[in-house]
C-alpha cells in the first residue's frame, strides 16, 4: 500500500521549494510560517480516529500521530502564506500595527472542541483559523482581498491534487469517518478538507506580518531584515 500522505507531503514540498528559490524577498517569510505551521502537526492525535484513519501506510511516532503530519504542516504553512503574493508578483504586506494577541485566538477557540463533541473537530480546525483571519481583517482592512484570494488559491490548488490522489489512491477515500462529516462534497471530497486548506490560506498569509510589528520581533531577528 502506497505512504499516500508522504507523497502528497512530498507535491506541496515541491511547490515549497518553487516559490522558496523564486522569491527571494519571501524566503524568510516562508520558512518562519512553516516552523509555527509545523508545529500544528501535533493536533493530528485529536483527527484519528475520529475524523479520519488513514487505510494506508504512514510512518507512525504514536499510533495517532505520524512523522507526515509534521512534513505536510510544515510544508503546508508556508506554502499557502505566499501562494498569492507568488503567483501575483505583488510586494510583502505593510502593516501598521495588529496586535499579536490576535493570534492567540484560533488556537485558543480549537483546544476548546473537547467541550463540543457533537462538533466535528475539523469544523472547530477550519472555523477558528476563520475567525482568526476575520479578526485580522477587522483590524486590518486592506489585508481583505489579499487574504480572500490567497485562500481560493490554496484552495483551488488542494482540490486539483485531491481530485487526482482521490482517483489514484482508493484508500484515500476510504480513511474517512464519514459518520462525522456533512455529506458534502465537491468531485467525492469532503467539503471540509477543502474548507480547512482555505481557511489555512486566509489565515496564515499574513502571520509573519503581524510578527514583524510585535515585540517578539526581537526574538525572531533571523527572520526579519
Amino acid at each position: 500500500m502506497a505512504y499516500v500522505y508522504l507523497i502528497g507531503s512530498g507535491i506541496v514540498a515541491v511547490f515549497w521549494f518553487i516559490f522558496y528559490f523564486l522569491r527571494e524577498d519571501l524566503r524568510k517569510k516562508i520558512l518562519l510560517t512553516s516552523i509555527i505551521g509545523g508545529l500544528s502537526g501535533v493536533t493530528e492525535i485529536f483527527f484519528v480516529p475520529v475524523y479520519w484513519n488513514p487505510q494506508f501506510q504512514v510512518v507512525k511516532i504514536l499510533d495517532m500521530l505520524f512523522l507526515e503530519s509534521f512534513i505536510f504542516a510544515f510544508f503546508l504553512a508556508g506554502f499557502s502564506a505566499v501562494i498569492f503574493q507568488v503567483l501575483s508578483g505583488k510586494p510583502i504586506y505593510n502593516v501598521q500595527k495588529i496586535r499579536i494577541e490576535l493570534l492567540l485566538v484560533a488556537p485558543v477557540i480549537f483546544l476548546f472542541h473537547p467541550l463540543f463533541p457533537e462538533i466535528s473537530v475539523m469544523v472547530f480546525s477550519f472555523g477558528s483559523m476563520f475567525f482568526g483571519a476575520f479578526l485580522f481583517y477587522l483590524a486590518e482592512k486592506k489585508f481583505g482581498t489579499a487574504m480572500l484570494f490567497n485562500g481560493f488559491l490554496t484552495f483551488a490548488f488542494f482540490l486539483i491534487m485531491y481530485a487526482v490522489f482521490w482517483n489514484l489512491f482508493p484508500s484515500l477515500a476510504a480513511s474517512y469517518n464519514y459518520v462525522s462529516l456533512s455529506g458534502v462534497a465537491i468531485l467525492g471530497i469532503p467539503i471540509e478538507e477543502l474548507l480547512f486548506f482555505f481557511a489555512v490560506g486566509t489565515y496564515f498569509c499574513v502571520v509573519y506580518e503581524i510578527l514583524k510589528k510585535s515585540k517578539l520581533k526581537e526574538y525572531l531577528s533571523i527572520f526579519y531584515d
